[in-house]
Order: C-alpha cells, then sequence, then structure tokens
C-alpha cells in the first residue's frame, strides 16, 4: 500500500514538474525541437478533458473535478 501511494505522488510531481517546465519553456508560442524534424514539443493549452471536451463551458471543470473526486473515493474503497 505505501508502494502505491509514493507510485502515485511520484507520478503526480512527475506530472505537475514538466507542466511546469512547459509553462516557462514554451509559452506563449516557443517551439523546441525534440528530434529536428520528426518530433517537437509545443504549448497548448487545454482547458476541457480528453479532445477538449468540455472546454469552455462553466459546469465542465467542476464536472471532471467531481466525477474525479467519486472514482477516486470508489478506488480508495475497493483498496
Amino acid at each position: 500500500m505505501l508502494f502505491t501511494v509514493f507510485s502515485i505522488l511520484a507520478m503526480v510531481g512527475f506530472d505537475q514538474l514538466t507542466k511546469y517546465w512547459a509553462t516557462l519553456a514554451l509559452a506563449p508560442d516557443k517551439v523546441v525541437p525534440f528530434l529536428p524534424g520528426i518530433m517537437e514539443f509545443r504549448y497548448i493549452l487545454n482547458d476541457g478533458a480528453a479532445f477538449s471536451m468540455l472546454s469552455g463551458r462553466s459546469w465542465g471543470q467542476w464536472f471532471l473535478v467531481g466525477v474525479t473526486t467519486v472514482a477516486l473515493l470508489a478506488v480508495l474503497y475497493i483498496l
């Protein structure tokens, strides 16, 4: 159980660190080549869910927070 909690915290920490880096290094219109001619990093803001679902809707963010909270509570209950 402790390993699972540590793994989750490590993944969330890495996710937040890469988002912070992207905000500093790429925003607003910079492009950083990763593999020249094949892959590059660009800063794109998505304020919705996957594929920008619920993007621009005032209630969309609260809906996503609610669904995520219920899902996490279900996982904790199962564990």
